[in-house]
């Protein structure tokens, strides 16, 4: 990652995929904590979090947001990003 570059930080591979596909610059956590060196990297650059829409991934996206000084982006209540058509990624993501 370039210092400075916004990505969007996501629970895992397939939401890296889905938003690669719409030209979006998107880092996996491979769950919902991040760690120490994790969240050094990702405070180098400007990030928005994007979990998944379940409690948990709400929960663990406000503390990861918090801990980036960054914005939540919420999908729909029980979705995944990647569940999302290409329409309401975009809608999300604007």
């Amino acid at each position: 990652m370039r210092a400075g570059s916004q990505v969007v930080v996501v629970e895992g591979p397939w939401e890296v995929l889905r938003l690669h596909q719409l030209g979006v610059p998107a880092v996996a956590l491979f769950g919902l904590h991040a760690s120490p060196e994790q969240l050094q990297l990702l405070r180098a650059t400007r990030c928005r979090v994007l979990l998944d829409g379940d409690s948990a991934g709400g929960a663990a996206a406000q503390t990861l947001a918090r801990d980036l000084r960054a914005p939540v982006l919420s999908p729909p209540q029980d979705l995944d990003p990647a569940d999302l058509t290409d329409p309401q990624l975009i809608q999300l993501l604007s």
